[in-house]
Protein backbone atom coordinates (compact mmCIF):
# COMPACT_ATOMS: atom_id res chain seq x y z
CA UNK A 1 0.00 0.00 0.00
CA UNK A 2 1.19 3.27 -1.26
CA UNK A 3 0.30 7.03 0.41
CA UNK A 4 1.71 10.06 -1.76
CA UNK A 5 1.18 13.55 -0.47
CA UNK A 6 1.30 16.15 -3.89
CA UNK A 7 2.45 19.96 -2.39
CA UNK A 8 3.39 22.71 -4.13
CA UNK A 9 4.75 25.46 -2.14
CA UNK A 10 3.21 29.11 -1.54
CA UNK A 11 3.37 31.29 -5.24
CA UNK A 12 3.80 35.18 -4.27
CA UNK A 13 4.93 37.91 -6.93
CA UNK A 14 3.43 41.54 -7.56
CA UNK A 15 0.61 42.69 -6.20
CA UNK A 16 -0.96 43.86 -9.25
CA UNK A 17 1.25 41.65 -11.37
CA UNK A 18 -0.59 39.28 -14.40
CA UNK A 19 -1.36 36.37 -11.75
CA UNK A 20 -4.28 37.45 -9.64
CA UNK A 21 -5.01 41.01 -9.73
CA UNK A 22 -5.17 42.52 -6.63
CA UNK A 23 -3.53 39.49 -4.79
CA UNK A 24 -0.26 38.60 -4.01
CA UNK A 25 -0.34 35.30 -2.86
CA UNK A 26 -1.63 31.66 -3.75
CA UNK A 27 -1.21 29.23 -0.33
CA UNK A 28 0.39 26.47 -0.59
CA UNK A 29 -1.22 23.52 -2.25
CA UNK A 30 -1.26 19.72 -1.36
CA UNK A 31 -3.30 16.28 -1.66
CA UNK A 32 -3.27 12.88 -1.58
CA UNK A 33 -3.33 9.42 -3.86
CA UNK A 34 -3.77 6.44 -2.46
CA UNK A 35 -2.98 3.36 -4.00
CA UNK A 36 -2.33 -0.89 -3.19
CA UNK A 37 -0.74 -3.48 -5.39
CA UNK A 38 -0.59 -7.36 -4.87
CA UNK A 39 0.98 -9.64 -6.91
CA UNK A 40 -0.58 -13.33 -7.75
CA UNK A 41 1.82 -15.70 -8.81
CA UNK A 42 5.10 -14.68 -10.82
CA UNK A 43 3.47 -13.27 -13.77
CA UNK A 44 0.69 -11.17 -12.82
CA UNK A 45 0.52 -7.93 -10.84
CA UNK A 46 -2.76 -6.04 -9.79
CA UNK A 47 -2.41 -2.62 -8.66
CA UNK A 48 -6.00 -0.05 -7.59
CA UNK A 49 -5.31 3.15 -6.60
CA UNK A 50 -7.35 6.53 -6.11
CA UNK A 51 -5.44 10.09 -7.05
CA UNK A 52 -6.85 13.29 -5.06
CA UNK A 53 -8.48 10.99 -2.55
CA UNK A 54 -9.96 14.37 -0.95
CA UNK A 55 -11.45 15.71 -4.59
CA UNK A 56 -9.64 18.75 -3.53
CA UNK A 57 -9.92 21.55 -6.59
CA UNK A 58 -6.92 23.79 -7.99
CA UNK A 59 -6.53 27.42 -6.66
CA UNK A 60 -7.90 29.88 -9.42
CA UNK A 61 -5.39 31.77 -11.43
CA UNK A 62 -8.18 34.50 -12.23
CA UNK A 63 -5.84 35.70 -15.43
CA UNK A 64 -3.05 34.09 -17.44
CA UNK A 65 -1.89 33.09 -21.00
CA UNK A 66 1.23 31.95 -23.06
CA UNK A 67 3.10 34.74 -21.75
CA UNK A 68 2.50 35.15 -18.30
CA UNK A 69 1.81 31.91 -16.54
CA UNK A 70 4.89 30.78 -15.10
CA UNK A 71 5.00 27.01 -16.81
CA UNK A 72 1.80 26.72 -18.85
CA UNK A 73 -0.37 28.43 -20.41
CA UNK A 74 -3.72 28.94 -17.76
CA UNK A 75 -6.13 26.87 -18.70
CA UNK A 76 -8.82 26.06 -16.62
CA UNK A 77 -8.08 29.34 -14.68
CA UNK A 78 -4.73 27.90 -13.12
CA UNK A 79 -1.97 26.42 -13.57
CA UNK A 80 -2.19 23.23 -14.74
CA UNK A 81 1.53 22.03 -14.83
CA UNK A 82 1.67 22.84 -11.33
CA UNK A 83 -1.81 21.91 -9.81
CA UNK A 84 -4.10 18.74 -10.03
CA UNK A 85 -6.63 19.76 -12.38
CA UNK A 86 -8.48 16.67 -12.48
CA UNK A 87 -9.89 16.32 -9.08
CA UNK A 88 -10.06 12.81 -7.87
CA UNK A 89 -9.73 9.64 -9.71
CA UNK A 90 -9.44 6.21 -10.14
CA UNK A 91 -7.57 3.75 -11.53
CA UNK A 92 -7.00 -0.22 -12.04
CA UNK A 93 -3.66 -1.40 -13.65
CA UNK A 94 -2.79 -5.52 -14.67
CA UNK A 95 0.86 -6.22 -15.96
CA UNK A 96 1.32 -9.23 -17.06
CA UNK A 97 4.68 -11.12 -17.96
CA UNK A 98 5.42 -13.65 -20.44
Amino acid sequence: MDLRRGFAPAARFAPNGPYQPGFGHIGGYSYLDLSAAIGWGPHLNFRVGVNNVGDKGPPIVVNGNLSNCPNTTCNDNTWVGTYDTLGRYMYAHVTAKF
